[in-house]
């Protein structure tokens, strides 16, 4: 078996006129690989999935991990990652870099709206929610974050965070998306009041005309009174 898959990828590598020096660093570590799997399992179609990731990871970068996991994926030894499935991978890989003391409620967060995708899909909603959409609205937290570290260091987390600091990075953005992001901030801080994260929903639900009529307001209107 591993023999075999040694000479198919060499073959893939030079059908699709991989560099022969990509291939130096990239064949010695397939080959390691090969020759395990030939000892921990029965033959090719036994190889389990979690197993060879694990082992592509441990190789790291001289492995030339892309080219390798599309070998792989032409063996069928590896699924074709979906673009639904890259966009949770992607999602899940900007939540791990928040900081700690904001981190876990956004997990949750984007827990629950996953959860009621599914569910949306599963009973063939018309519009269920869109990866994009959950894309959009981790782009908006993460900014606030970032916003929150830099000019509010002293909070320690989402149930420190008042009305007023919300209005002040409201005003650090264009007129038109203000109302925008404060319809998503007033969802995520209901959600986290909901599952006793955070005491207070630091945001009221302003009515839509008189949230416009807000948004509107320059930020020197504000800082002059």
């Amino acid at each position: 078996m591993g023999k075999e898959l040694f000479k198919r990828l060499s073959v893939f590598l030079e059908e699709h006129e991989i560099r022969i020096a990509t291939r130096a660093y990239m064949l010695p570590k397939a080959a390691a690989i090969f020759h395990a799997a030939e000892q921990c399992f029965k033959g090719q179609d036994w190889i389990d999935k979690e197993w060879i990731e694990e082992r592509v990871k441990q190789m790291g970068v001289t492995l030339f991990p892309t080219f390798f996991r599309a070998f792989l994926v032409q063996e069928q030894i590896l699924v074709e990652t979906s673009k639904d499935e890259k966009t949770l991978q992607s999602i899940q890989a900007r939540l791990a870099r928040i900081p700690q003391h904001y981190r876990r409620a956004m997990e949750v967060y984007f827990n629950e709206r996953l959860v009621l995708r599914e569910r949306q899909i599963q009973l063939r909603a018309k519009r269920p929610i869109a990866l994009s959409t959950l894309t959009s609205d981790l782009d908006t937290l993460s900014r606030l974050v970032r916003w929150l570290t830099t000019y509010m260091p002293q909070l320690s987390g989402w149930d420190m965070v008042q009305e007023e600091h919300i209005h002040a990075f409201l005003l650090t953005l264009t007129p038109k998306t203000r109302e925008l992001h404060r319809k998503d901030f007033y969802l995520f801080f209901r959600l986290l009041r909901k599952r006793k994260m955070i005491t207070h929903v630091p945001l009221m639900n302003v009515p839509s005309r008189k949230a416009t009529c807000l948004s509107a307001i320059k930020p020197s209107s504000l800082t002059h009174r």
